[in-house]
């Protein structure tokens, strides 16, 4: 303990100056890489899910008219008018979901 007490000044300094260059300049690297890629994808999901909400009511209307369309079709067809109606049926649960949560 008594070296360590007598140990010049410049040579503690020296030391401090490389734990810190560790610290700040090479470990961060990747992690200012990651919450660079993290943030702008962050941002990008935002911008995607404020656009989707607000349009889903549409989405909804016009999914309406296609399962109508297309159990219309199926029925001239002669083909069964459950896959359409049940489609429609899990999107607008789903839909239904998400407008509640929000």
């Amino acid at each position: 303990m008594a070296a360590e007490n007598n140990e010049h000044w410049i040579w503690k300094f020296d030391r401090w100056v490389i734990e810190t260059e560790k610290e700040h300049i090479y470990k961060p690297l990747g992690e200012k890489i990651a919450d660079n890629i993290g943030g702008g994808l962050k941002e990008i999901g935002i911008a995607i899910w404020d656009w989707f909400v607000p349009l889903l009511p549409d989405l909804i209307g016009y999914g309406a008219v296609a399962a109508g369309a297309f159990v219309i079709i199926s029925s001239m067809a002669g083909r069964g008018v459950v896959k359409p109606l049940g489609i429609f049926s899990g999107a607008t649960i789903l839909a239904v979901c998400i407008l509640g949560a929000n």
